[in-house]
């Protein structure tokens, strides 16, 4: 991410590898995923659900800053970029970023957008949305509405401790989280984004019952979360990166 000094009123497309987010509310869809045959039906599948979320809160296509696609197998790459890149049908094609997963699941694809029209109370910095058609979780929210004039804060990967067994890294990675987030002048409740990178087999079970914990189910972040191969440094076993509000 950077910032530019040119101010458009809606999104700028610059290339396949650059956007501009103008000022004002954002928007913040979790991964989606619809199942298809194959890795590229199912980007193609999956794009029309978030198409189908962007109009349900009175958004569009041109609306859209950034994609993002988990992947496998990542060897089809380039289908899943030029599947998502034909969903925007001729139009500007935001920057779509790719990554691996473990999965027996082809892809799940979350979104980020501009979204300064939405009737969002000054006095809520966020609101969390539930889409009629998914089912809801009280672990994250289907989408995460950031207000005009609200200030992002950004909070990069955060592990645990690499020698500890995966529970207890869980539980000290939460840990620092709360400090950061509070040092930052946040908190648990007033989360947008949360990415979450599970390497060990045991970590996902262990991050819905600690979420239970620290969230508050009516204000849980969206969030994407997804299995992979390595975080680095063995004996990892999990990461999160947040996008946080201040507490108004």
């Amino acid at each position: 991410m950077a910032t530019s000094s040119r101010r458009p009123d809606k999104v700028e497309v610059l290339d396949s590898a650059a956007a501009i987010l103008p000022a004002g509310g954002k928007v913040f869809i979790s991964g989606q995923v619809v199942r298809g045959t194959d890795l590229a039906s199912g980007a193609n599948l999956t794009m029309g659900g978030l198409f189908r979320s962007l109009t349900h809160l009175g958004l569009s296509k041109t609306d859209v800053v950034q994609v993002k696609a988990f992947i496998q197998p990542f060897s089809d790459h380039a289908a899943a970029a030029r599947e998502i890149a034909a969903s925007f049908a001729g139009g500007p094609v935001p920057p779509i970023v790719i990554m691996e997963w473990v999965s027996d699941i082809f892809t799940e694809i979350e979104l980020v957008a501009a979204a300064d029209a939405l009737p969002l109370a000054a006095n809520h910095g966020i609101v969390y949305t539930t889409l009629p058609w998914l089912t809801p979780s009280p672990r994250f929210s289907h989408v995460g509405q950031v207000a005009a004039g609200t200030p992002l804060i950004f909070i990069g990967a955060f592990h645990g401790d690499d020698t500890a067994d995966p529970r207890t890294q869980m539980k000290t990675l939460f840990e620092r989280l709360g400090s950061v987030l509070f040092e930052a002048g946040s908190s648990y409740r007033n989360l947008a984004k949360a990415t979450y990178y599970l390497q060990h087999a045991d970590t996902r079970t262990l991050l819905g019952d600690i979420r239970a914990v620290y969230y508050d189910p009516t204000r849980a972040p969206a969030a994407s979360a997804l299995g992979v191969k390595s975080l680095g440094r063995p004996g990892r076993a999990a990461a999160v990166d947040l996008i946080a509000v201040p507490i108004k």
